[in-house]
């Protein structure tokens, strides 16, 4: 009888290689502030239209104040927005919120008090938001303007509104 004897193994070579991928990820920004560009005017003369910035543009606060209006005069400011973010905001909204003094802020109330509306449609009297769907790209510009207006039929020489409008651009 013969016995065979199998000594040794059987040796499977294998060659690998791996690569390693580092990744970073972060979210885009929209970042809107006023850039200086400005001014501001009333018809008919007569009334003080200011734009001041508390700090030197770009900033994000704006102080607009009309002083000095006639029944029926109105103040209009233009106020540049940029958009200093890395993404388009595609949507735009203002809100109206009364500080002091009398806003018109119903139909019925359109003497004696201060009516604000602007280029994306709010309006004190109604009292609606304004809204809107112009791209303000990053990099780019929107050119917000701003009414105050004390209505003709107004007889009260103390009227006087303080407001802030905060404006909100979104993707």
């Amino acid at each position: 009888m013969i016995a065979v004897v199998a000594v040794g193994g059987v040796a499977f070579a294998s060659f690998t290689s791996s690569v390693t991928v580092h990744a970073n990820a972060s979210a885009g920004t929209i970042v809107l502030k006023f850039d200086g560009t400005n001014s501001g005017s009333s018809t008919p003369s007569g009334a003080t239209c200011t734009i001041a910035f508390p700090s030197s543009p770009p900033t994000q606060v704006a102080t607009v104040t009309a002083s000095n209006l006639a029944p029926g005069q109105y103040c209009t400011f233009n106020l540049e927005i940029a958009n200093y973010g890395t993404l388009p905001a595609t949507t735009e909204s203002t809100v109206l919120s009364p500080t002091g003094g009398t806003i018109c802020n119903s139909a019925a109330l359109t003497t004696n008090c201060i009516f604000v509306q602007d280029n994306l449609g709010l309006n004190s009297e109604t009292p609606i938001g304004g809204s809107g769907s112009t791209t303000i790209p990053a990099g780019g510009t929107f050119p917000y303007i701003l009414y105050a207006t004390l209505p003709s039929g107004s007889t009260d020489q103390t009227t006087h509104a303080s407001f802030d409008i905060t404006f909100t651009g979104s993707d």
